[in-house]
């Protein structure tokens, strides 16, 4: 019985340390494989931290390539936009060059005639371009107009026809008259009856302020046409007299129906003899043409008030365009001031030509 006893108890004893061990190996066998996982991702981290390596060095690489692409384009970009500034500076320091050559041989050529001299000039459209505004820096630029101010009667009396405030069936013909053959009486009527409404001082007044208004700093009305026992004068400077005929060339004076009439009036000019007289022998294409306006106040209508002699005029050529005012105060001759008007507008004519041709 006790031998029976003891095989059993032995039985169990067996079995309870084969339990024991096979609860061991099962927790060894987990822990082995918990290693060998963590042991292989550890192993693809590496793999991929390595496989990403290059790609992080070959992007800094391409990087600092792009950089120094970048750095050479702008190296480029500023060389070729400092090149492209010399070439700018070096063409406007020659177009200067030439400009102050012509405004000196002007200057010079001026200072051997009679007279206070001032003279505007525009090229358009020629291969040399020039602008000069030469005038007596002890007179400054204002001067007497004489009949030049009716240039600016005749924007004026556009200005209100564009505004419906007059009808230019009304005054066609005053505007024709007062520039074609210079008629002071038709002057004075547009002045007095149509913007002054019979109030001369008042039409004359409009006229100043709208030629401020446009910029003609230098222009205004202050006396009527032959009416020289008054204090006031009228007044302008070649640079306003090329202003208002640039407009009108540029189709702007008021608006582009308007400048056309003007200028149709000043084409059909009867008074050529200063700025297109000295052109008669140069014009000789079908194409090429002068408008112009001509002013001036003899000795003998008012010997206290000193002579004055001008032409303002666009002249149309086969080389370009040239818009050109040239004024006279204070000179000795009528005469001789207008020889002199015609020599040096053949001049001008020759110096565009011989640039330009």
């Amino acid at each position: 019985m006790k031998k029976k006893i003891l095989w059993i108890l032995s039985v169990l004893l067996l079995l309870l340390i084969l339990g024991e061990t096979g609860i061991l190996f099962r927790k060894i066998s987990k822990e082995s494989q918990d290693r060998s996982t963590n042991l292989s991702a550890t192993t693809e981290n590496i793999n991929a931290d390595t496989a990403a390596l290059p790609a992080a060095v070959n992007t800094d690489t391409e990087k600092e390539t792009q950089s120094e692409r970048n750095l050479s384009t702008e190296t480029d970009t500023e060389e070729e936009t400092q090149q492209s500034e010399t070439v700018t500076e070096m063409e406007t320091k020659q177009q200067e060059t030439a400009q102050s050559q012509m405004t000196q041989l002007l200057e010079e050529k001026i200072s051997t005639y009679d007279g206070i001299w001032s003279v505007a000039l525009k090229t358009k459209g020629m291969k040399v371009q020039e602008t000069c505004d030469i005038y007596s820096s002890s007179h400054g630029r204002m001067m007497k107009s004489a009949s030049l101010i009716k240039l600016f009667v005749m924007e004026k009396i556009y200005e209100q026809i564009g505004q419906n405030n007059l009808q230019e069936d009304q005054m066609g013909s005053l505007i024709q008259s007062m520039i074609t053959v210079s008629d002071n009486t038709a002057c004075n009527t547009l002045v007095t009856d149509f913007l002054g409404q019979g109030n001369a001082q008042e039409g004359m007044a409009q006229v100043t302020r709208y030629a401020q208004q446009q910029g003609y700093s230098d222009t205004s009305m202050g006396r009527l046409m032959l009416s020289y026992q008054t204090e006031g004068d009228n007044y302008t400077s070649a640079r306003d007299c090329v202003s208002l005929l640039e407009k009108i060339y540029h189709k702007t004076c008021v608006n582009a129906e308007a400048s056309e009439k003007m200028l149709s009036f000043l084409k059909n000019q009867e008074r050529r003899n200063k700025i297109p007289f000295g052109l008669q022998t140069r014009l000789t294409g079908a194409q090429e043409w002068v408008a112009n306006k001509t002013g001036e106040i003899a000795q003998a209508e008012v010997p206290e008030k000193g002579m004055v002699e001008g032409d303002a005029a666009i002249v149309h050529t086969s080389f370009g365009d040239y818009i050109l005012c040239i004024l006279v105060n204070d000179m000795n001759s009528n005469t001789q001031t207008q020889a002199d008007i015609q020599e040096l507008s053949g001049w001008i004519y020759d110096y565009l030509a011989a640039e330009n041709t």
